[in-house]
Parts: C-alpha cells; structure tokens; sequence
C-alpha cells in the first residue's frame, strides 16, 4: 500500500482540532506540512503531495523553513542561542537569522526593546 497523500486536501492542526492528541486519541503529528490523511497519524506527506501542491507552485521547503527560523526569532527576540537549538543549526546560521530579525525589530516605529524580546512601551 502507497503512501500517496497527494489526492487529500490539506488542513491545519490547531489546537482543538481533531488531529491534536487528547485522552484515548493518538498523539498529533509533528511535522509542519500535513493533510487530511497524515495528520490524523505521524506520517509525513508523500513526495508525490510536495511536488503537486508545493513545488508546482514554486514553493521550497528550504523557504518554509527559513520562514519559520525568522518568525521564530522574531518572536523569541533574536536569540541566537535559542534558535541554535529549537532548529539543530550551526551557530553561523542562527547568528544570521538573529542578526536579521534584530535589524526588523529595530525598525518597527514606535516600539522601543530594552531587553530581548521586552517591549518596553510606544513612542
């Protein structure tokens, strides 16, 4: 039997949903990229889903992934240290992300970081 998922529409797994694990129900899925067929187990989508869906629309992983580093660091405040290990990245890599999304978070207007990741109030 095929693990082909390409013919399944795809749905997030949000908290409350069916797909996350509660009593008597399996545990959610733990990959980013789900559909209706693999969120309900632990499985990945085929490469045959990735090809239709992402690829053919010009979507990478790669950039889904730098994507989620980014929205990470912009959220955890530019931690390099953090993000070397949430993503298992070379200390290099993670400096990057961080120095990126400091420089996004320094030109916000109106809002002033004293500390990582600490708003401290709006101009």
């Amino acid at each position: 039997m095929s693990n082909d998922s390409a013919n399944y529409p795809t749905r997030p797994c949000w908290p409350g949903s069916p797909s996350v694990a509660s009593p008597g129900r399996s545990p959610p899925n733990r990959h980013v990229l789900i559909n209706a067929k693999t969120g309900l187990g632990t499985e990945p989508v085929s490469a045959e889903y990735l090809k239709r869906h992402l690829l053919h629309q010009g979507v990478y992983l790669e950039r889904i992934r730098g994507d989620r580093v980014l929205h990470e660091a912009l959220t955890v405040g530019a931690d390099p240290l953090h993000l070397a290990l949430v993503f298992n990245m070379s200390h290099t890599a993670a400096s990057r992300y961080a120095t990126i999304a400091q420089n996004l978070l320094d030109d916000q207007p109106g809002v002033r970081r004293d500390t990582v990741g600490e708003e401290s109030g709006r101009s």
